[in-house]
């Protein structure tokens, strides 16, 4: 399996917005008919998205999407494909001399740091991925955001009544971008949605919304997606009026795991999406502010070391946290949430190496 990588940049990169790179890049990454090849550099062209590449040993493909310096990506191979062959745009006439015989591919998405405002957002869906093809998206080297609101790569929607990010594919991976709802009427920034998102893994990113408009609406939704990941992120919702942090599913069947991420709600940090009782997985190492739905009276027997702001605590070893800058934040009211050092937060939690030694900011934790 070799890892397609395209830039998401405001100029001078792959695709501009994420939108028209999820519908340019989107197939069937499992098919054998799929493959990514290295290539020294194009000659002419640029190619064209969906034009017919002609092999000199007698093959040929379809193009996905753009093409980049070094790799091109192919769909509905046929024939023979040889290394050193010539690739060549039946449309375009743009053409490289590839080295390799093609490679099983994941799709990499790596973003710079810019606000790109996608209007509508985009959803993720209509691949075929599996556990060794997969899409990842993150951030370019040098554009993390280090834990930092605004400090890296912000996804940001303004179509009100919308989502800003929806996951409805499996195997998608989110490692260290800012998704963010600007919408003057705001909905929810980052939806997994249910059955179709299998194996998602998000990893120190924030979500945020900034003028909800309804009950639902937040930082985070995730539906009954099987084994849902999340960890090091941080998910704000500070409208005194509407919404919460995140809205979770609680059933069995569900989310995997959450680890060692903050849910900061203005009215609530966690509605639970069912009447069910039984929380199924385990949260540990969170931080909680604003109360949390009460409709959950059992949770997993591993679920603890998590710090709360108001009603609706749960797990064993729960702590009790304040919200004053300087207490147990280094700047609440300006969206800094790292705990203090000799604060009430300092040292709390459970040892979690065995799963991962890092956090939001990327250091070792």
């Amino acid at each position: 399996m070799t890892d397609f990588v395209q830039t998401l940049k405001s100029t001078g990169g792959n695709y501009s917005l994420m939108s028209t790179w999820e519908s340019g890049q989107q197939c069937d990454l499992t098919s054998a008919t799929t493959k990514v090849f290295s290539h020294g550099g194009i000659t002419g062209g640029p190619f064209t998205d969906g034009e017919t590449i002609n092999f000199t040993s007698g093959g040929s493909g379809l193009m996905i999407g753009v093409a980049t310096t070094t790799q091109i990506m192919l769909e509905s191979l046929t024939g023979t494909i040889n290394s050193s062959d010539t690739a060549t745009g039946a449309t375009s006439g743009a053409s490289v001399v590839i080295s390799d015989a093609g490679n099983s591919a994941s799709v990499v998405l790596e973003c710079d740091a810019f606000i790109c405002t996608d209007t509508g957002g985009a959803d993720i869906s209509g691949w075929t991925t599996g556990a060794s093809n997969y899409i990842t998206i993150k951030p370019a080297a040098g554009a993390e955001h280090g834990g930092v609101v605004g400090a890296g790569f912000v996804y940001k929607s303004t179509n009100n009544n919308a989502v800003t990010l929806d996951i409805g594919q499996a195997y998608t991976q989110l490692i260290g971008i800012e998704v963010r709802n600007a919408a003057a009427l705001g909905a929810i920034a980052l939806y997994i949605t249910a059955t179709t998102s299998a194996n998602v893994f998000v990893d120190k990113c924030i979500a945020e919304v900034e003028n909800p408009n309804a009950v639902a609406d937040g930082a985070l939704r995730v539906a009954r997606s099987v084994d849902t990941v999340i960890r090091n992120s941080l998910f704000i919702n500070k409208d005194a009026t509407y919404g919460v942090a995140a809205m979770l599913d609680q059933r069995s069947a569900g989310i995997a795991s959450i680890y060692n991420s903050n849910f900061i709600g203005g009215v609530q940090s966690v509605d639970w999406v069912s009447a069910v009782t039984t929380c199924s997985y385990p949260i540990i190492d969170c931080i909680f502010v604003g109360p949390v739905e009460t409709v959950v009276t059992t949770h997993d027997g591993s679920t603890g070391y998590n710090a709360f702001s108001s009603t609706g605590a749960f797990g064993a070893n729960q702590k009790t946290i304040v919200t004053t800058f300087g207490v147990d934040f280094g700047d609440y009211a300006n969206d800094d949430y790292v705990p203090v050092a000799g604060g009430n937060l300092a040292g709390f939690g459970t040892d979690l190496s065995a799963t991962f030694t890092d956090d939001i900011t990327g250091a070792t934790r």
